[in-house]
């Protein structure tokens, strides 16, 4: 099959066009450039917050690790001790804790709220000094 004179002609003689990369190059660059510039003002955080509850939803739950454990205080605990805990009975907590050498132990409670006489909460103190890495948030 033979190729039509007008491309013959061009193939024959490249400096016809000297700038033809550029200037294709900078065709490309300014329709990419018009595309993201209306691909940005589109909204679309109500798809892509749908497609993250869904990728969420469809993903297997983490297994749990055996590094950290929680203790809730709740009503059955509250009724087992008659009272709410007070500095006894966390002081009692922190001495059963230490036997099993906790990297940390934290405790999500206000202090100014916490139940018990002045020696209670000072031998509370005491133990928490002696133990490493107690915190009461």
């Amino acid at each position: 099959m033979a190729i039509p004179p007008l491309l013959e002609e061009s193939r024959k003689s490249p400096s016809a066009w000297p700038h033809k990369k550029i200037l294709v190059g900078v065709l490309r660059l300014l329709l990419a450039l018009t595309l993201a510039f209306f691909i940005t003002q589109i909204r679309l955080d109500f798809f892509e917050s749908f497609l993250y509850d869904i990728r969420v939803r469809l993903r297997p739950l983490p297994a749990m690790s055996d590094q950290i454990s929680m203790v809730m205080i709740d009503e059955a605990t509250v009724q087992a001790l008659k009272n709410e805990p007070n500095a006894n009975d966390l002081r009692n907590l922190i001495e059963k804790l230490n036997s099993y050498d906790p990297r940390a132990i934290v405790f999500d409670l206000d202090l100014k709220d916490l139940q018990g006489t002045f020696k209670a909460k000072e031998a509370l103190a005491e133990i928490s000094k002696k133990t490493s890495e107690v915190y009461f948030m």
